[in-house]
């Protein structure tokens, strides 16, 4: 992103245009990696952590080809990453 190595929550939220309140559910879900720092009164989001976190959930236009690269072994299992693979692998009903 801007070669920090973490972000507030308002941070990333202000960056990816969400609400602190969005990426604090997602931190709850465990969809996105945080830390607890500061005796656990502030959590931190790893930007690598972030930015794994927005692959992870990067919807692709239909007919658009997914780079095999941008998939990630960790997304199968999750709803939205169960949801692109069958995407990913129905036949094109044009």
């Amino acid at each position: 992103m801007d070669g920090r190595l973490a972000y507030r929550p308002a941070e990333l939220a202000a960056m990816v245009g969400l609400s602190a309140k969005a990426i604090y559910r997602a931190i709850e879900r465990g969809e996105l990696e945080a830390a607890k720092v500061a005796n656990g009164s502030r959590l931190l989001i790893p930007a690598a952590a972030a930015e794994e976190w927005l692959v992870a959930n990067a919807v692709v236009p239909r007919g658009a080809e997914r780079p095999a690269d941008q998939v990630r072994a960790g997304s199968v299992g999750r709803p939205l990453g169960e949801a692109l693979a069958r995407l990913d692998d129905a036949p094109d009903a044009a």
